[in-house]
């Protein structure tokens, strides 16, 4: 490590600025330092500080914003190409991952995350107990990665048939036609039994 080919960021006291300094460490392959050390130790001439300067994020790409409701995080959304973070001198492009920014409350998601990891940067899913409820957190993400889909489909229908709940609890509806109609903001404005295709084509 004292060759400078190992690089250590030092991410303590910065809960309050999101996820970039972690994103930007974690994709530079930056180790995390976290214990106590004599201020003469040879590991300082190869930490990298995130407390004195911020990481700049710049969305790139962007395509339109929705808005995200879980059960315990939501914010707007960001659809885009990629995100860029820089510190300092040094920038990196990230397609991959998501990341949650919590001074804006606007979740970044790029072309190449489908998935709903993103939720765990905007919650710990601890509540005042300190118990971890699992079974919320996996709502959120399952939720976040339909929202996801159904928001990069270029298929209406396919992104419907994605928010669509199941119907399994209700026999009536069984084997059924319906007609949907949304208004400006995406709420329904009716649901109309419509005749099955079937039906329509011996006709």
């Amino acid at each position: 490590m004292e060759t400078g080919k190992v690089t250590v960021a030092d991410l303590d006291d910065i809960d309050e600025t999101g996820a970039a300094p972690w994103m930007f460490a974690w994709h530079k392959d930056m180790l995390v330092y976290e214990n106590p050390l004599d201020k003469g130790h040879w590991l300082f001439q190869h930490l990298v500080d995130f407390t004195r300067q911020e990481v700049q994020v710049e969305i790139v790409g962007e395509t339109h914003r929705a808005y995200f409701n879980g059960q315990w995080v939501c914010g707007d959304a960001a659809f885009c190409e990629k995100y860029r973070l820089t510190f300092g001198d040094d920038s990196l492009d990230i397609e991959g991952d998501s990341m949650y920014c919590e001074d804006m409350g606007l979740f970044i998601v790029p072309k190449g995350d489908a998935s709903g990891c993103v939720v765990r940067q905007a919650s710990s899913y601890f509540d005042e107990y300190d118990n971890f409820n699992e079974s919320v957190k996996d709502e959120d993400e399952w939720s976040f990665e339909k929202f996801v889909v159904a928001n990069t489909s270029a298929n209406p229908a396919k992104a419907i048939q994605r928010l669509l709940p199941s119907f399994a609890g209700c026999p009536k509806v069984f084997g059924k036609c319906f007609t949907l109609k949304l208004d400006g903001e995406g709420h329904v404005l009716s649901v109309v039994e419509a005749e099955p295709v079937e039906t329509r084509q011996a006709a």
